[in-house]
């Protein structure tokens, strides 16, 4: 297809997330911060081309260049931080 649904991200980002929230409260958060924080600075930055009006993410050139990092992130995201962190 090309590009994921808003939808599509919040829902993944809330699958991943172990919050004790009231889910319409976390979806509402995580949606609030995907569109006025994260999508923009990686819009801003060439990572994504994001279409506000219809919901839709893009890739572009450069959402490849980050891939690994996404990746490694998420092996990562499931430990538990150490004492140190």
């Amino acid at each position: 297809a090309g590009y994921v649904t808003m939808a599509e991200i919040v829902d993944y980002v809330i699958d991943a997330t172990e919050s004790q929230s009231d889910p319409q409260n976390l979806r509402r958060e995580v949606t609030v911060s995907l569109t006025h924080t994260h999508l923009p600075m990686l819009e801003n930055n060439g990572f994504v081309r994001y279409n506000m009006e219809r919901q839709l993410i893009h890739p572009t050139e450069k959402t490849e260049t980050v891939t690994p990092y996404l990746k490694v992130a998420g092996l990562h995201s499931d430990e538990e931080p150490s004492p140190e962190d």
